[in-house]
């Protein structure tokens, strides 16, 4: 019994050899690899499980045994299963978060197991998980090596060892990378075999396939500005990458020169590498420029980093519209021409006996000095790109009750006329409009007809009984929107009316020619608006500039102007005992200059001063230093260096004119009164505000390369204030 049980045993081992024997050798026929057999001297390779990567789960193939699953090298480069985490960028947009989310997904569908999404910070000495997908532009190694393989608009999905890399320089390239990798998972199971086929890199269209500085190629070059660069020098740094990125889809890095040196370098400037000494700033002549190379690097060096840097890179940005830049040098010619124009339209007043067909006119009218100064500015000065409105277009607040029953019809009517009117002074149709004070008035207390409703003749406020929105110049069916373009949303800010339900757009921006134009109109308030007449600003109207003025204009070098009605220290009543009371009416003030300082090259253009009459431009000039203070003149200097210099100028604020004067002085005026209906009776009145002004200024302003000038001009009759009396012009130097 013992024999036989020791054959039996016997047998059993030899069997258990011959099986070890047959998992050993294997043959051919897993296509042509073998798999060793892991030994004292070549240990089998699992990797380290991080606590929470995976969740705490194993896939269904391993769940329950004891040996770790592990990603084996197949037929193909790798092989994806749940032991791969996806790693996202620490800090990413939500495009970048859903695109991790995306692949995780796709995975767990793939594995039925748990997948684990993780940033890509590292503590300390830590390293790197060996089986990860890195989505987007990670810290990791792979994903560097990636980016600097594409270009801008590409994107590249492929094996690193064993990472799978996706990553592309856009959110939407990178969403495109995804959509393509969630197609590889469609319809695997268990795992996902990447082939060498299924790499992928897509490489879009651009102008130029290579961009150049003479023979040396661009690619991989950084750009370095000095690290204590102005603001210009930032400023057109960024628009020189923005360009050989348009052009070629080279993203370039900017950075500071106090960064480690590489080979590959743009200099911008005075940096602190040794080869931006082999051009002497002194040596260059005036306005003059050199562009040259110094081994692997690229130095650029104006004159000055004002101005000639300004030219000196635009030249460049030119040459780059045929793929290259040559090393050369030369001087700069400045164009004589202006890059903008505009002209300044405020307080015409065109009082409420000129807004109803019912007057001895039979029609709308408009002041008759308005017509006469845009034919004499398309006479001398031709259009201009953009004619800026500043308010007070509307009444005086001759009667039917201080204007506010203006009849709604009446406003379509007489705004289609005034759009027509300003138009014919611009080259296509740009006229920015803001509100003043007086124009909220009108759709007060409106009813839509030519009369007053029953009940309604004592003195205002009375209860709403069909207002509207009586300064609306871009959301009815003529304006803005129609002549200029419709805004987007980020670019423009609008509030409900409380009583009218109509939409006011409070604040907005366009860009002309490079140039920012902001409107800014006072805050409506429905709540007796002819006498509290709108005058403060909308608590988050003004936070919304704030941010739009620092998002278009970060190093405060940009040319901006401001559409306002209202002063930049305005006073305005709060608390207002009654509609006819200003006994006991309290003040408060409004400072825009929280707002604008830091901007240098922004110029706030206002109206709403009365008698501001003056023979000299500077006169109407305040130019505000760091400190907020403003700069004292004596209103005989003709330029901005002889108040105060560029670097120590925060913003100007320039009085734009006024269309009509101040009526006390009946010497300004023609004897031409416009009879109106004015709704208070059945009997017909005369009105002396509807006189022409025989004195009326306005502000042209003409912007250069380097310089803006402006030119108040007269258009009245009075002698000493006709077109012919020429007022001193006034010019602010824009980069010195």
């Amino acid at each position: 019994m013992n024999k036989i049980t020791r054959i039996l045993s016997f047998i059993l081992v030899v069997v258990m050899m011959l099986s070890m024997l047959a998992a050993c050798n294997t043959d051919g026929d897993n296509n042509g690899e073998t798999t060793d057999t892991p030994t004292a001297e070549t240990p089998a390779e699992t990797p380290a499980e991080t606590p929470g990567e995976t969740g705490g789960e194993t896939s269904p193939e391993t769940e329950g045994n004891s040996t770790e699953s592990t990603p084996t090298v197949t037929a193909g480069l790798i092989n994806i299963d749940a032991k791969y985490v996806i790693v996202r960028p620490e800090t990413c947009s939500d495009e970048v978060k859903s695109a991790a989310i995306a692949i995780k997904d796709a995975l767990a569908a793939v594995t039925g197991a748990t997948i684990t999404i993780k940033e890509d910070f590292l503590y300390g000495d830590s390293q790197p998980d060996q089986y990860e997908i890195l989505v987007g532009q990670t810290n990791r190694e792979e994903s560097a090596k990636a980016l600097e393989a594409i270009k801008y608009n590409d994107y590249t999905v492929e094996v690193a060892g064993d990472k799978l890399v996706i990553t592309a320089y856009t959110d939407e390239k990178l969403l495109e990378a995804v959509e393509y990798v969630k197609g590889l998972f469609e319809g695997a199971s268990g795992s996902v075999a990447i082939e060498e086929e299924d790499q992928k890199t897509f490489k879009a269209e651009y102008n130029f396939d290579q961009i150049k500085c003479g023979d040396i190629d661009l690619a991989g070059y950084s750009i370095v500005i000095p690290a204590d660069a102005n603001g210009i020098i930032k400023s057109y740094s960024e628009k020189l990458q923005a360009k050989i990125l348009e052009e070629g889809g080279l993203l370039l890095p900017i950075i500071n020169d106090n960064k480690e040196e590489t080979d590959k370098e743009i200099l911008l400037g005075n940096t602190n590498r040794n080869a931006s000494r082999t051009i002497k700033q002194a040596s260059l002549p005036a306005n003059g420029y050199a562009v040259k190379t110094s081994g692997s690097k690229i130095v650029i060096k104006s004159k000055d980093d004002g101005f000639t840097f300004v030219k000196t890179v635009s030249n460049i940005m030119a040459e780059l519209e045929g793929g290259s830049f040559s090393a050369s040098e030369g001087k700069l010619v400045i164009n004589k021409d202006p890059v903008f124009t505009s002209f300044m339209f405020t307080d015409v007043h065109n009082n409420f006996a000129m807004l109803e067909p019912t007057n001895n006119t039979g029609d709308y009218v408009i002041r008759k000095n308005v017509d006469k100064a845009i034919d004499n500015l398309l006479e001398t000065v031709g259009p201009v790109d953009v004619v800026l409105v500043g308010g007070d277009l509307m009444s005086d607040y001759h009667s039917w009750i201080k204007s506010g029953f203006w009849p709604y019809g009446y406003f379509v009517e007489y705004r289609a006329l005034l759009v027509e009117t300003f138009k014919r002074l611009s080259k296509d149709g740009k006229v920015s409009y803001v509100a003043g004070n007086h124009d909220y008035a009108q759709g007060e207390d409106a009813v839509n007809a030519p009369y007053v409703a029953p009940g309604y003749e004592a003195t205002a406020p009375h209860t709403p009984t069909g207002n509207y929105n009586s300064c609306d110049f871009y959301f009815g069916d003529v304006g803005m929107r129609q002549d200029w373009g419709e805004l987007p949303e980020e670019d423009m800010f609008w509030k409900i009316g409380e009583h009218t339900g109509d939409k006011y757009l409070l604040a907005y921006y366009y860009e002309v020619n490079g140039i920012g134009i902001v409107g800014l109109s006072a805050d409506p308030d429905h709540d007796g608006v002819w006498y509290k007449q709108g005058s403060g600003f909308d608590d988050d109207c003004l936070e919304w500039l704030d941010k739009k003025l620092d998002e278009v204009d970060p190093y405060g070098e940009k040319v901006i102007f401001v559409n306002c009605h209202y002063f930049v220290n305005n006073r305005v009543k709060v608390n207002p005992t009654g509609p006819d009371s200003y006994a006991n009416v309290e003040y408060d003030r409004i400072n825009l200059s929280r707002i604008f300082k830091g901007h240098k090259n922004l110029y706030h253009i206002f109206g709403h001063g009365e008698v501001w009459f003056s023979d000299t431009t500077v006169r109407y000039v305040s130019h505000h230093n760091m400190g907020g203070e403003v700069m004292d003149i004596d209103n005989t200097e003709t330029t901005s260096s002889d108040i105060i210099s560029y670097e120590h100028r925060s913003f100007t604020s320039v009085y734009g004119g006024h269309f009509r004067p101040d009526g006390a002085k009946t010497e300004w005026f023609h004897k031409d009164k416009v009879i109106g209906y004015s709704g208070t009776s059945n009997r017909l009145f005369t009105h002396t505000s509807t006189c022409t002004p025989r004195v009326a200024q306005g502000l042209y302003i003409e912007v250069f390369e380097n310089k803006i000038v402006f030119t108040m001009k007269n258009f009245g009759d009075l002698p000493g204030w006709t077109p012919d009396d020429l007022i001193t012009p006034y010019t602010v130097w824009l980069y010195k």
